[in-house]
């Protein structure tokens, strides 16, 4: 006579459902923690993208305007928004995986897969750049007025010179006149001047070392006006 074969006993299904529950215990939480890992991950990424891209876009508006400036929407600075950001809300991020910017609060805001969303302030500083008359503040139709920039340092004017050789060391010849004019000079030797290119009037340049460029003060207090920047992440 055969033997009927039996199926788990009572004790052997409890003892599986324990040690089922017990794996699930321990796998859901660190599934989670290694998802919210990651999820962090990509953000920093995102969050050190925008910080490189506003000392680019600083650097650019010193050359262009003597002046450091962050733009008001730090996302702007990036030539590649990430996947997600929505430029037409301007509130906190409320769907998967978006990215906004809050005007009204100036934060980024982030909403990851799993619905948790967080934000991190931003600090654009005074963000509207210097005009470049703030570099040529006349026409430099004489010189009082390239020697008022210079006592505003805008550079440093050690000594006039007639040339490059009456320089020191580490001194840089500068020649300053109007376009097409050989004649309204005013030639020394300086350092500490920063150069962008060109004067946006066209009414006035300054040659160093046989650039054209226009005088323009070195980052300082004065021209850098960038903020604090962009803060540490929070949960909303």
């Amino acid at each position: 006579m055969k033997k009927m074969k039996m199926g788990f006993t009572l004790i052997e299904l409890i003892m599986v459902t324990i040690i089922l529950g017990v794996l699930v215990a321990v796998a859901i939480p660190r599934y989670m923690t290694m998802q919210s890992n990651a999820e962090a991950s990509g953000e920093d990424a995102v969050i050190n993208a925008i910080v490189s891209g506003l000392e680019i876009y600083a650097n650019e508006k010193l050359i262009d305007s003597g002046r450091r400036v962050w733009p008001s929407n730090p996302f702007e600075a990036l030539e590649k928004k990430p996947t997600g950001y929505n430029s037409l809300d301007s509130d906190n991020a409320n769907a998967d995986d978006e990215w906004t910017f809050n005007t009204s609060n100036n934060t980024i805001t982030h909403m990851r897969k799993e619905n948790s969303s967080y934000y991190w302030s931003y600090d654009p500083g005074s963000n509207s750049a210097s005009p470049i008359s703030d570099c040529w503040s006349g026409d430099y139709s004489n010189h009082g007025e390239l020697m008022a920039a210079v006592d505003n340092g805008y550079v440093v004017a050690t000594q006039s010179a007639n040339s490059e050789s009456q320089c020191g060391e580490g001194e840089t010849f500068f020649w300053c006149q109007q376009p097409g004019s050989s004649t309204d000079n005013f030639d020394y030797c300086g350092s500490n001047g920063y150069c962008p290119v060109n004067d946006v009037n066209g009414t006035a340049c300054c040659y160093c070392g046989g650039c054209l460029i226009t005088v323009c003060p070195s980052s300082s207090p004065s021209n850098d006006a960038v903020g604090a920047g962009i803060g540490t992440r929070t949960a909303i």
